[in-house]
């Protein structure tokens, strides 16, 4: 469900930004350029649609996957970033990208619920880096991650792969949807019974309060994704 569009004078709009009056005017994809709806959905997120199925959807997106983009979004635009939805870098469509003006760089930030193997997050990654993105971040809706070991407590998991061969990577991140917020987790390998470690069971270390509600928590590690912080009015909402 795409959240953004053009306005006959290529402007880009938010879909629950619109005001009423706003609702039945033309809309344009910004990726296609096809003609798009404004859908009013009560029951969902405020959301377009192409007035004709074609690929630029290439899947439909979930509730918890929409939830996530917004929340990247606002709280990197109230830092004072540039930001856009679901931007056409090369043959891939970017979840949230943020820009730093004064020194010409584009990020990326990939809001990912469902599945992915590394291998596949890798080659999105490729593609994005061939198109002069500066950096890409993945923050992780553990809904199909940090999977719970059996019965034991929550701080043994099990691990995909993408969430092993990444997490020692400064860009690596999971959201907390009860509490609002995105932390950093680290992890230490679960020993065997009988000696030696688990190649896919871990433990959670410690966690790292990096944004919440919003607010960002921890300067340190936000570094990573705002360098420079100095050159830059931080709002915090």
């Amino acid at each position: 469900m795409p959240l953004a569009a053009l306005d006959i004078k290529g402007r880009k709009h938010i879909s629950y930004e619109l005001k009423p009056e706003e609702y039945r005017q033309k809309w344009m994809c910004p990726n296609c350029e096809e003609l798009m709806y404004f859908v009013n959905s009560r029951l969902r997120i405020k959301h377009f649609r192409h007035a004709v199925d074609n690929q630029c959807e290439p899947e439909p997106e979930t509730e918890e996957h929409i939830s996530l983009k917004k929340y990247i979004y606002a709280w990197l635009s109230n830092a004072g970033y540039e930001c856009n939805y679901e931007v056409k870098i090369g043959n891939r469509i970017a979840d949230v990208t943020f820009y730093n003006p004064r020194k010409g760089i584009l990020r990326i930030v990939e809001c990912q619920v469902s599945l992915i193997s590394n291998y596949e997050a890798q080659q999105r990654e490729n593609d994005y880096y061939k198109n002069k993105v500066h950096e890409v971040y993945w923050v992780l809706y553990p809904k199909n991650y940090l999977t719970r070991y059996k019965k034991h407590r929550g701080d043994i998991v099990r691990l995909k792969d993408i969430e092993r061969e990444n997490m020692d990577s400064p860009r690596f991140f999971y959201f907390d949807p009860r509490n609002q917020q995105i932390i950093k987790l680290y992890f230490k390998p679960k020993w065997m019974k009988g000696g030696g470690e688990c190649k896919t069971i871990f433990l959670i270390e410690k966690d790292e309060l990096i944004i919440k509600n919003k607010q960002i928590t921890n300067w340190g590690m936000v570094d990573n994704w705002i360098k420079g912080k100095q050159n830059f009015q931080i709002i915090n909402i």
